[in-house]
């Protein structure tokens, strides 16, 4: 059997999140028991976000991001090599307990506005934690940006 988290996620949670800022993980997107993880705070549509990525994932992200970066010839090693430190810095190591929770650190909750419920978003290869309202008012700015894309392919 796999260890850690699935590599596709898919859907959208809603979980309460307890008084210790512990969220229960869906137990299909968790192959093992004490899955790491790597927590990284963003901003999607100008609303806070967490991303959560396996260690393996994050890694080869960040292989991607520094691949792409040198191929631009305005960026230097040395802004690409901070830009990824800076990655680096932002991030903050969790694990999905064996009872399937994964500890949201306090300050992390407080940027986002998290108490008492949290919405996990599948998003393939890694997902996403937000407060319930944000995600509604990004999601609406995100379908809103996508929407020649969904004119051509009809998905939503």
């Amino acid at each position: 059997m796999p260890e850690g988290i699935s590599s596709e996620l898919y859907g959208k949670y809603d979980h309460k999140l307890d008084p210790k800022n512990r969220v229960a993980i869906p137990s299909e997107w968790r192959h093992s028991e004490e899955c790491p993880l790597i927590l990284l705070e963003a901003t999607k549509q100008n609303f806070p976000v967490i991303k959560a990525f396996s260690p393996e994932y994050f890694r080869s992200w960040v292989k991607s991001i520094r691949r792409k970066a040198a191929a631009m010839s305005d960026v230097s090693m040395a802004a690409i090599d901070s830009f990824i430190g800076h990655m680096y810095a932002e991030c903050v190591s969790a694990t999905i307990s064996a009872q399937g929770k994964l500890l949201i650190p306090k300050k992390m909750c407080a940027r986002l506005g998290l108490s008492g419920e949290a919405r996990l978003v599948g998003r393939g290869p890694y997902f996403e934690v937000w407060s319930p309202e944000a995600f509604i008012a990004a999601e609406e700015r995100e379908l809103a940006a996508l929407k020649c894309l969904n004119d051509e392919f009809g998905v939503f």
